[in-house]
This record gives C-alpha cells, sequence and structure tokens, in this order.
C-alpha cells in the first residue's frame, strides 16, 4: 500500500530514503529490470463472452523479486 502522506519529521523522511534506496539496490542489475524496459514486453488480452484470457511476453517469474510491490 501506497504511502502518500508528506512525512512529519526529517528522521522519517530519510527512513522512506533508506528504503526506497534498498529496494533499488535489490532490484540494480538484475535481468528483469532489463526485461521491463524492453521494447518486447506486452500483454496481450482477449475478451469473449464468457471470460477474458491473457499472454504476457517479458520477465519470466524467477526474475521477478520475491515479494515485490509496484513502487510506492
Amino acid at each position: 500500500m501506497a504511502n502518500n502522506k508528506r512525512p512529519k519529521t526529517i528522521g522519517e523522511a530519510i527512513q522512506r530514503l533508506k528504503l526506497y534506496n534498498e529496494k533499488a539496490k535489490t532490484l540494480h542489475g538484475r535481468k528483469y529490470i532489463r526485461m521491463v524496459a524492453s521494447p518486447n514486453n506486452s500483454i496481450t488480452l482477449r475478451f469473449s463472452p464468457d471470460a477474458v484470457e491473457y499472454e504476457t511476453r517479458g520477465a519470466d517469474e524467477e526474475e521477478v523479486p520475491s515479494g515485490s510491490s509496484p513502487p510506492e
């Protein structure tokens, strides 16, 4: 869950920046980052009256960090 509230103290701001840096360091240099930025990434959605099907192309599951979430 995103924390969109402004930090109340300098210490809280520093703590958030440290967390951001930690997460960025985890992702830095992984194949996942290169694949996400690649023009070969795509998702195809097919809608029918009974279902929605999807097909993805790009980063494989093993390169996505465990417990990752969208950026805040």
